[in-house]
């Protein structure tokens, strides 16, 4: 089944989205306070059912989806329960043998396991704990640690993708606690995740949109894919609330252990680097490209930049467009001209290359470095078109970058994007003359909001002072 349809105007990530079943785990939490009632879920998850006929259609492709759905039908079946009939409980039954068969005889594999195969992992567990079956925590333990790097991120190096991932992870050792007991060495790996996870946000825990970002979650209840609150104590809304008090549900040990304050910290985590100064917070992406440079959801976005001042958006990336909507688009979000970067007019830095199902940048199109001196974080790209040296230094009031440029500085633009709420504030000094303009900026998975672009004329020396108030 082709379920990209690049040439159409499409995108798959809708009916996988419905069919994770999260609206059905909402929908029984309310029926614990007769909000809702029963019949409303057993009647949708009938014509589901229905309607996805084991192994035929688009619900059955991805083990990733079936892993998420498969968790979500899970939770749903404790929750309502102490009210199901015997042949409702068959249905369930039926339904957490296909999933479970589906996950063990389809994972999504390939020679560097990425965030798929983790979450099918995940799926596994969960079947073995309703099919009675052992599951082995030291094969957990080897898949985490290959799944997150030395300083604690995700492999793929895409923000919102580390966060789901830390999430899922955490679930299913949560899981895997409740058959084997506590393992200490994974315990390890999720604390680093985490600790890695809230270096990289802002003061109220609000994580940059560094490369693809689908918005995924686990459970939704609301919640932005942007927040990191579960694993703070200080939820800032109800569905942030519901989110963290389900997940003390599954296990006390997430409260005693996971949710606790930690110490962040600056510098170099790959492949990140975090400047701080007050409650204004830098992070420039200057690590390797991810999944051992294979790039399935990076962008080309070496030297670029989010700034934080306090829980606000400053300078922010133009984000992620749907996937599977317009390839063109698509292509146009993942090029440097979407990114604080110098590119050409047309948006394009680095080479593209093919990868399995969309256009990925390409790491043999260029050369990448960074030194920091305690100061100034220097950062250099390298391209066929192109040598761009950028240096940051950021003070109580200012970020201050210096730029040299070698290259037809004639066909070159630097572009910076900045969040609408913040621009007014934003002053600007600069000898380079520039132009604004609004552009679409998809901070959430296919919903679009304004930013601000600042087009600069490219020379070959140039300083820029950006002062906030």
């Amino acid at each position: 089944m082709d379920f990209i349809k690049r040439d159409s105007k499409c995108d798959v990530k809708i009916p996988w989205e419905k069919s994770r079943l999260q609206w059905l785990l909402e929908a029984s939490i309310l029926v614990q306070y007769n909000r809702v009632e029963k019949s409303f879920i057993i009647n949708n998850l009938n014509h589901w059912v229905t309607s996805n006929p084991y192994l035929k259609g688009v619900n059955w492709i991805s083990s990733m989806e079936v892993a998420i759905r498969l968790i979500n039908l899970y939770y749903c079946y404790r929750l309502i329960l102490p009210t199901l009939n015997a042949s409702e409980k068959k249905n369930f039954y039926i339904l957490f043998a296909q999933h479970s068969h589906f996950l063990k005889r389809f994972p999504e594999i390939s020679d560097v396991p990425g965030n798929h195969y983790l979450f099918t992992e995940v799926g596994v567990i969960l079947s073995c704990i309703l099919q009675g079956e052992k599951y082995d925590s030291e094969n957990f333990n080897k898949i985490i640690e290959n799944q997150f790097n030395c300083d604690g991120f995700h492999i793929e190096h895409a923000t919102v993708y580390h966060r789901l991932c830390l999430d899922v992870s955490l679930l299913g050792y949560l899981l895997l606690k409740e058959l084997n007991g506590r393992h200490l060495e994974i315990e390890a790996t999720l604390k680093k995740a985490k600790i890695a996870l809230l270096s990289i946000c802002s003061s109220e825990g609000k994580l940059p949109v560094f490369g693809d970002s689908d918005s995924g979650l686990i459970f939704n209840f609301g919640q932005s894919s942007r927040s990191t609150s579960l694993y703070t104590t200080e939820a800032k809304s109800s569905a942030e609330s519901i989110h963290h008090l389900f997940y003390d549900s599954i296990s006390p040990l997430f409260s005693q252990e996971f949710s606790k304050p930690e110490i962040v910290r600056d510098g170099y985590m790959e492949p990140y680097f975090v400047l701080s100064k007050g409650e204004v917070k830098l992070i420039v992406r200057v690590g390797k490209l991810g999944l051992s440079e294979r790039a399935p959801h990076d962008h080309d976005d070496f030297l670029s930049f989010w700034l934080f001042k306090g829980n606000k958006d400053i300078f922010i990336e133009g984000g992620a467009a749907p996937y599977t909507l317009s390839s063109d688009v698509r292509d146009k979000y993942v090029a440097a001209g979407m990114h604080n970067c110098i590119s050409t007019y047309e948006g394009y830095r680095a080479g593209f290359k093919t990868g399995s199902i969309f256009n990925t940048v390409d790491k043999d199109s260029f050369d990448a470095a960074y030194e920091y001196d305690g100061d100034t974080l220097d950062c250099e790209v390298v391209c066929d078109h192109l040598r761009h040296r950028r240096k940051f230094r950021l003070t109580d009031d200012a970020l201050i970058i210096s730029e040299e440029v070698l290259g037809d500085v004639s066909t070159l633009v630097s572009r910076f994007f900045i969040s609408v709420d913040a621009h007014e504030q934003l002053k600007i000094e600069s000898a380079s003359s520039y132009e604004k303009r609004l552009i679409d900026w998809y901070e959430e998975y296919g919903h679009k909001a304004d930013a601000v672009e600042l087009s600069f004329k490219t020379t070959e020396r140039m300083e820029y002072k950006f002062f906030w108030e």
